[in-house]
This record gives structure tokens, sequence and C-alpha cells, in this order.
């Protein structure tokens, strides 16, 4: 075997013959070139095979791979034996080249029926002209159904966004809710944030009683019911309220399981405030004619009893007239409110310790109905950003609406409890009364609305006599103007729980503990260097004239804004006491002026107004607001207001 290989027998082929140098070096590269294109082909050949996947026959391909490889081999040899005769080495190489050779043409032979059936490039390109003809048509025939899709679709959202109505779908085994367009125009949600991801988020943008009303709409489409209807209060974005009308068809498995929801949403918005903004309106006019004379009559009276004081009848009798007046002024502040009209805080109040003075106020009342009222505080201080009146007036409500709901329970009780939560503070009010239903908690805070008693003349709380259904309503706008939330659970025959939420005010000036003590009129005069009052009430503005003069203010009125105005370049003032509305002219208009007036020295400024006044934010170039008094007022509150400046 190994003799066979054995070469030293043969010369080098340089040595065979009189091979001059170029012929020899010519038949060298030759042989190497062939041999690298023999090379190459193959590999090209096998890449594209084994790229395409598709290649029909690929072991011929691979046959023919081996044989032009084996074919360039013996080149690369013929090149060898140049200087290295391995003639035997040549001979096996030629052997496998004619093995593979014949292997090659066997394959092909077998295979030429096979590849003769292959269709031409002629029939393929009239085959795949048909087919592209048929596509062609089937896609004329999708554009046109589609362009009539696309027509209906859109009449429907044009009919959707003139109705303002949408139209959604929850799949309930994975939680996913789909919007229409309009639907998220209705809640003002960016359509690149797509619709809510769960129902937990879906409730996020709804009211606290806006979700309660949804979350038992869901609870009866659970217990089996297909179709449901309700109204819901919606928290938009934009800091406003809307009301939304949404139907729900419920879809069950055989089992009873809920399978789909779909429905639609309607905004009735500007329905369910008809009603409302013509009482706002009404009230805010009645509650301004209504405080300017109560304003005429308070300082008059106020004035009459610092005269004739020490008279055993008058004695008796101012208190029953100036409670009176101050009730009065308290009707009128709930009509203004029921408007919406907020007026803007900017002095904190420990809320712990106006709770408790409030609590202390209602406890006889509590006793007197034979009910136990607890309160309960986190220590320290609990500033928030409330008016103490409208903090009173909430608390009081809720505190005789759960008197009204213990009336048949064996021990009465009442719990106020305080807590602080990270940045808010927690108020609380729970009873062991009759509770609410489940389908009227979503519509307590509806105006008008109410199921709860009246006290008969024994005193005790009594079912049988319906309230105005004013008191929840008004309350949760006084809370949310504090920017807190205001929510209701109930158990019925158990008690309902109250809780309000209000931030705590952390950075804010918080009110003293104990009132400040009035300061003497001299100290006024220190800091007040010319005060002007301007009131259109000519009545008025002679009693508080009257009045400052005698706490020692240097004082000039005007009745008349227009002469005040034409004069105010001449006056020499630092303080303005200034009625918001009046004839011809409001109080946004003088504020104007006299900022054109362009005063050296900053002039601070009291509005007093009988209803809600809009004050610009930020005041007038050398104009500071100072407060804003509601009318009537007692004059001790102005002449603290002023001697604070």
């Amino acid at each position: 075997m190994f003799d066979f290989f054995d070469f030293s027998g043969f010369p080098a082929r340089w040595h065979c013959g009189d091979w001059s140098a170029t012929l020899g070096w010519l038949t060298i590269t030759s042989d190497l070139v062939i041999f690298a294109a023999y090379t190459a082909i193959p590999l090209t050949i096998a890449l594209y095979v084994k790229r395409r996947g598709d290649v029909p026959f690929p072991h011929v391909f691979w046959l023919f791979c081996a044989f032009i490889f084996s074919c360039g081999t013996t080149h690369l040899i013929e090149a060898v034996i140049f200087w290295y005769p391995i003639y035997p080495v040549q001979g096996v190489l030629k052997c496998l080249t004619a093995v593979v050779s014949i292997a090659a043409v066997v394959a092909t032979a077998r295979i030429m029926p096979a590849a003769l059936a292959v269709p031409g490039m002629a029939a393929l390109n009239r085959q795949l002209q048909a087919e592209v003809a048929a596509r062609g048509a089937s896609q004329d025939e999708l554009r046109q159904r589609t362009a009539q899709l696309q027509e209906s679709e859109r009449r429907l959202l044009a009919a959707q966004a003139a109705a303002r109505i949408g139209d959604w779908t929850f799949d309930q085994p994975t939680q996913q809710i789909s919007w229409s367009a309009e639907i998220f125009r209705l809640f003002e949600r960016d359509p690149a944030l797509g619709p809510p991801r769960s129902f937990a988020e879906n409730l996020a943008q709804y009211t606290a009683q806006g979700a309660a009303a949804l979350s038992g709409a869901m609870a009866r489409i659970e217990a089996g019911e297909s179709r449901v209807s309700i109204d819901l209060e919606v928290d938009l974005p934009s800091g406003g309220i809307a009301w939304h009308h949404s139907i729900m068809h419920a879809e069950h498995a055989a089992d009873g399981r809920l399978t789909c929801l779909w429905g639609t949403v309607q905004d009735i918005t500007a329905k369910k405030l008809e009603g409302l903004e013509a009482i706002a309106r009404m009230a805010s006019g009645v509650a301004h004619e209504y405080n300017n004379l109560n304003a005429v009559v308070l300082a008059a009276l106020k004035r009459l009893q610092q005269r004739i004081g020490g008279d055993p009848e008058t004695d008796q009798l101012m208190p029953r007239i100036l409670g009176t007046i101050e009730r009065s002024r308290r009707i009128s502040k709930s009509l203004l409110t029921l408007g919406r009209q907020p007026v803007p805080t900017t002095i904190a109040i420990d809320l712990r310790a106006r709770v408790a003075d409030i609590t202390a106020l209602l406890t006889p009342q509590a006793q007197r109905a034979g009910a136990t009222l607890l309160l309960s505080s986190d220590e320290g201080r609990l500033p928030v950003l409330i008016d103490a009146n409208d903090l009173h007036q909430v608390l009081s409500n809720l505190v005789i609406n759960a008197l009204h709901a213990i009336h048949q329970s064996a021990e009465p009780l009442i719990t106020v409890q305080l807590r602080r939560e990270q940045d808010d503070v927690m108020l609380t009010v729970g009873d062991n009364g009759v509770g609410i239903a489940p389908a009227d908690l979503p519509l307590v805070f509806q105006p008008f609305f109410s199921r709860k008693g009246a006290h008969d003349h024994s005193g005790r709380f009594a079912p049988h006599v319906h309230g105005a259904g004013l008191g929840l309503a008004l309350c949760q706008t006084l809370v949310e103007r504090a920017g807190g939330t205001l929510g209701l659970t109930s158990v019925p025959g158990a008690g309902t729980t109250a809780t309000i939420r209000l931030p705590l005010a952390l950075t804010a000036v918080v009110e003293p503990l104990t009132p400040a003590q009035p300061t003497a009129p001299s100290v006024a005069q220190e800091s007040i260097h010319g005060l002007v009052v301007v009131d259109d009430n000519q009545d008025l503005c002679v009693l508080l004239d009257a009045e400052l003069r005698d706490a020692g203010f240097a004082v000039s009125s005007y009745s008349d804004p227009a002469v005040f105005l034409a004069e105010v370049r001449t006056l020499r003032f630092t303080a303005l006491v200034l009625d918001w509305k009046m004839p011809g002219i409001y109080g946004a208009e003088v504020l104007e002026q006299l900022a054109d007036a362009q005063r050296a020295v900053p002039l601070k400024v009291v509005i007093m107004s009988g209803e809600v006044p809009k004050v610009p934010s930020p005041m007038p170039a050398g104009l500071i607001l100072h407060a804003v008094l509601a009318k009537p007022f007692l004059m001790a509150d102005l002449l603290k207001l002023l001697q604070r400046m």
C-alpha cells in the first residue's frame, strides 16, 4: 500500500522535457487559477442551495458541487507536480473525480422527467398574471366594501359627536375595555393613552358617588341583570364635573358567569345643570340684595345698641334681632354655596381644635336626642385650608344627619374621628343607625334627594317627614371647594360612615388658637394713613363712615364710585374698603383704574360684597388684596381686618 504512494522513482515535471520558464509558469498559473475557480463555483452553489431551502432536487446540486471541486483539485495537483512528482495521489484524485462524475450523470438522468415537468418561466408568468388579475379584482371589491364601511363609520361617529354619545365594551375574562372616539372626548382622555386598562382604573375617573353608583350597577349585572341604565358623576381632568347617562348590556354564560359587557355613554351634563344653573342665578341675585339690606340693618342696630345701651328691654330684644339677622346671613350664604361660587382661603385652621369646638357645641343637641357623641383625634395640630364657617356647616350637617338615622337604635351612638394619613387628614362621622339602602347610596349627593326624617314634637327624630335634600349636596360642595373629597359608606341596619379627606396645609399660615384681641384705634392709625370707603348704598356708607370715625380712622366715604374715581388722584390714602357690585361698575373696573393711577405706595384693599366676588388673580399692579368680607358683617369684623393691616 505504501509502495503505491512512493514517488521517488519519478522526476519533477520541470525535469521532464525541455520546459522553458515561460511555458512552465504559464501552465502552473493556469492550473492554480482553474483550481480557485473550481473551488469558488461549488461554494457559491452550496451557499445558494442552503439559503434558499426550496431548491428542487438539492442532492443533484450537491453532487455537482463535489464533481466541480474534485475537478479543481486535479488542477492543483498538476501545479504541485512541477516540484513534487506525487503522481500516485494524482491518480487517486482522478479516480474519485470519475466516480463523482458518473454519480452526477446518473442522478441527472433520474430526475430528468421530473425536471422537464416543472413549468417554464413563460408558463409561470402566465399563471402569476392570472393570479394577480384575480387578486386585483378581489382587492377592488375589498376597497369598495372598506370605503362603504368607512363612510358608515364616519356617519356613525358624526352622529355620536352630535349627540355626545359613545359606545364601549368590557371583556370580563381579560378585564379589557375598548372605547369609541367620542368616549375619549367625554372623559377628556388622551386617545394616545388608550382606554383604562382595568375596571379599577375606570372607576378612578368618577367622583366618589359616581364610582359607588357604577360599582352598584356592576353588582346588579353580576347578579344576573342583562340591562342597567344609570346616571354617573364624572371627575374630569380639567377640574370640572360631568354627568353621563350609561346604558349597560350584559352577556352571560350558561352557568351565569358574566362574559361580556357593552353599552353606550351619553353626556347629560347640560340637562343636569339646567335646573341648578337657574337656581344658582336666582340665588346669587337674591343673596346680593338680601345681604346689602342686612348690612345696613346690622350696622344701624349695632350703632343704635351703642347709643341706647343699658335699657333692659333693649338689651333683651337686641340679641334676638341680631340672632335673626345672623340666621338670615347663613341662609343667604347657603344660597350662594348652592351656586358653587368659591371664596379663596389663604389662612389654614387647626382642624383638631375646630372639630373639638364644634363637637362640644353639638353635644347638648345629641344628648337631648338620647344619643352619645364621642370624639377621638390624633395628637398635634392638623392644619387644613378650609373656611371655618364651611367646616362648621359640614360637620353640623353630618352629625344632624346621624341623629336623624339613630332614632330606632337601642343605644344611639355617633363617633367623630380625626386621624392623619401621610399628607392628608381624615375626618369621619359614623353612626349605628338604620343605614342607607344600596340603591339610594349613589343618589344621596344629588340636590333635593332625601329619605331622612325630621324630628317630631317630642324632640325624637322620626322618619315620616322628609328633608329638603340639600344638606349633603352642600357639604360636598364645601369640601370640594377646600380641595377635599366626601364619601359615604353604609350597611343597612348597621349604620353609616361619612369620610372627609382634606389635604394638610403644612406650609400655610395657621390661625392662632386664641383669636387675636382688637387693638386700640391708635394702632390702626399708625399703619393706615387715610381710609376710603366706596359703597353705592348711601345708608350703609353713612353708617360705616360714622363707625370708622368713632374708631379713630381718617375716613373719606363715597356712595358714587364715579365721583371717587374722578377725585382719586387728589386723595391721600393707603387703604380702601370697596363694595364689589355697584350699579354701572364692578369692583374689578375700579381696581383697574386705581392701578392706572400709578400710586407710589401700595394700596391695601378690603372687598365687601353680598355675593361671592370674582377677584382678579393676581391683583392689578400696586394693589394688595387684604380680605374679602361677606355682607352683612359685624363692625367688629371690619375693625379687626383694618387693624391687622
